[in-house]
C-alpha cells in the first residue's frame, strides 16, 4: 500500500473498475480479489463492499451480503443501492413489508433507480398496498417521460386501484407513441368495457 494519497485513490479506482469487470464476465473470485484489495487503499468507501454484497447474494450467500448491505449503508447513508439490496434480501427471505420500505428509502434517495422501482411495484402489488408504488412510479415518468415499461406497470396499478380515468390516460400515452402496443391495447379495451358495465 503507498502513502501517497493520490497514488492510493488511483489504486482503489483501478481495483474498484477491476473488480465490477470481473464480476460482469461471472469470474467471482478475481471480483472478490479486487473489490477487497479497493477495500484496503480505502475501508471507508461503500462501492466495494456493494460489489462484494452482490457477488455474495448471487452465490446464494443471504447473511454475508446482508452484512455488507448494512457495512455499505452505515459508510453511506444515501447508498440507494445498499438499500435496494437489502430490500431484496429481505424478500428473498419472505420479509416483504421490510422489503417494501427498503426499495422506498432507496427511491426517496434516487427516483431514478429504476431496479428498485420495478420491484417496489411488484412487492407492493402482492402486498395489496400499490398506493404506496403509485408515487414513486409517478415521479420516475417525471424524469423517464417515454419509458413504456414504467407506463404500463402505473397503468396496471391504477387499474388494479380502480382509478380507471388516470389509468386510461397513462395507457393513451403509451399508445400514443406506440399504437401496436397489444398489452396496452387489451387493458384500455379491458377498463373501457368495465367502466360501460
Amino acid at each position: 500500500m503507498t502513502s501517497n494519497p493520490l497514488g492510493s485513490r488511483l489504486l482503489f479506482e483501478i481495483c474498484q473498475e477491476l473488480g465490477e469487470c470481473y464480476a460482469q464476465l461471472g469470474e467471482s473470485d478475481a471480483a472478490i480479489t479486487n473489490f477487497s484489495r479497493a477495500l484496503t487503499y480505502f475501508p471507508d468507501q461503500d462501492r466495494p463492499l456493494i460489489g462484494l454484497g452482490r457477488l455474495s447474494l448471487h452465490e446464494g450467500h443471504l447473511e454475508p451480503a446482508r452484512e455488507f448491505f448494512l457495512r455499505a449503508a452505515e459508510i453511506n447513508a444515501q447508498s440507494d443501492e445498499a438499500l435496494k439490496s437489502l430490500g431484496d434480501i429481505c424478500a428473498a427471505t419472505g420479509r416483504r413489508e421490510e422489503a417494501l420500505t427498503k426499495y422506498q428509502q432507496a427511491l426517496e434517495i434516487n427516483p431514478k433507480n429504476r431496479e428498485a422501482l420495478m420491484v417496489l411495484a411488484e412487492v407492493a402489488e402482492s402486498l395489496h398496498q400499490l398506493p404506496r408504488a403509485i408515487p414513486f412510479l409517478k415521479k420516475y415518468l417525471e424524469l423517464h417521460l417515454t419509458d413504456f415499461e414504467v407506463l404500463f406497470r402505473l397503468a396496471t396499478a391504477l387499474y388494479q386501484e380502480g382509478k380507471y380515468p388516470e389509468a386510461l390516460g397513462t395507457l393513451e400515452r403509451i399508445l400514443l407513441f406506440n399504437p401496436e402496443n397489444r398489452e396496452a391495447a387489451a387493458l384500455r379495451e379491458t377498463i373501457n368495457h368495465k367502466s360501460a358495465n
